[in-house]
């Protein structure tokens, strides 16, 4: 066996390592492989080179099936990212949009019965839905940013901080919201 036989062979080993995430070796186990290697030169030479290249195939299928585990892994991780930040979005849409609403159809109620002095206290109510839904649209819109630029193989790491700011923001003008509307309820009261 010549010596970059036996040199291809050791570096192909430690690749296959290197891609398992091993980062050390142990030396009995490299000493074991280092004792099979030296029992295949001392067989003839066709014998050998069939054998290197029969591991040097069993190493790029290992390879290659490492590879494909770990794309998948990665992709299913995306696909649930993407799904959760879309649901995230809806989610911060429909509770602002449907808060806003109700306000908007009380202050008309308000306004039939004569009670316009009631009407200033659920204004601040209003706004904090209001900048709700625009901070869901906001995250929805640089969610599509952020997975765009991802596709094109450019991913940003400020549009995606910036998105989950405004989600939470859209989440925090809820609460806001259903607090300041508790209060100008409270208001009413005779």
């Amino acid at each position: 066996m010549s010596a970059a036989t036996a040199l291809h062979l050791l570096r192909s080993q430690l690749e296959v390592e290197r891609e398992l995430g091993r980062t050390e070796v142990p030396v009995a186990d490299f000493e074991k492989w280092l004792a099979g290697l030296e029992e295949l030169a001392a067989k003839e030479p066709a014998t050998f080179e069939t054998v290197v290249v029969e591991r040097f195939r069993a190493n790029n299928d290992l390879l290659v099936e490492s590879l494909r585990g770990r794309t998948q892994q990665e992709l299913e991780v995306l696909r649930s990212l993407v799904a959760t930040s879309s649901d995230s979005t809806k989610a911060g849409l429909l509770i602002n949009g449907g808060a806003a609403v109700a306000v908007l159809a009380f202050i008309g109620h308000l306004v039939t019965t004569q009670q316009t002095r009631s009407i200033q206290a659920f204004s601040w109510p209003l706004a904090c839905f209001a900048g709700g839904v625009f901070f869901s649209a906001l995250a929805a819109t640089l969610i599509y940013f952020v997975q765009w630029t991802f596709y094109k193989k450019r991913p940003v790491k400020r549009p995606r901080l910036v998105a989950i700011v405004a989600q939470t923001l859209s989440f925090l003008g809820f609460v806001l919201g259903c607090t300041l509307s508790l209060y100008a309820f409270l208001g009413l009261a005779p």
